[in-house]
């Protein structure tokens, strides 16, 4: 092996050099690889955070719609007025046509409630909506649980099964009919 400084480097040559020609294309592919599946955690992971403020603002816009509905007044007593109220909050949180949460295919459920507090008109009834989705519908989710799933079984718990968010709203007793 001859060896021969060339301005402040070395070279090699002769039968070194031959072993040598591909390791840079390797440590690139190998560097690469690495960066991509990086690259993807982070885009993955951080969809999952947007996903979830999605689920937060239709959680509080079917409360804010329920609240709305049931200002409008329904008949049917306070628990059917918190039933309408609940039904109004979901179609608002999850719409049935193509709105731009259409993709997310989330799931709204709407419960009467009786509140824990009292206010002074006396005891109030709340309408809780809640919004989950199933995380296992979600491709690039599923192919990041798999490469997790690489690193042990307790990496795959890193990513949820499913995002809920719920808000929950007060309907006053002078709502109530």
């Amino acid at each position: 092996m001859i060896r021969i400084a060339i301005s402040g480097t070395c070279r090699v040559r002769g039968r070194d050099a031959r072993r040598q020609r591909g390791a840079a294309s390797i440590e690139f592919g190998v560097t690469v690889l690495l960066f991509l599946l990086l690259f993807f955690g982070i885009v993955s992971y951080g969809s999952l955070f947007l996903v979830q403020q999605m689920i937060s603002q239709a959680a509080g816009e079917g409360a804010r719609a329920a609240l709305s509905a049931a200002q409008a007044g329904h008949a049917g007593g306070a628990a059917g007025l918190a039933a309408a109220a609940g039904d109004a909050g979901c179609r608002v949180a999850v719409p049935a046509d193509g709105d731009s949460t259409d993709w997310l295919r989330a799931v709204c459920t709407s419960a009467p409630l009786a509140c824990p507090w009292n206010t002074a008109g006396g005891a109030a009834n709340c309408v809780s909506i809640s919004v989950a989705y199933d995380t296992t519908q979600w491709p690039l989710l599923n192919v990041m649980r798999g490469v997790a799933g690489l690193l042990g079984a307790r990496a795959a718990n890193f990513l949820p099964a499913q995002l809920r968010a719920a808000a929950t709203v007060q309907i006053s007793p002078e709502l109530s009919p």
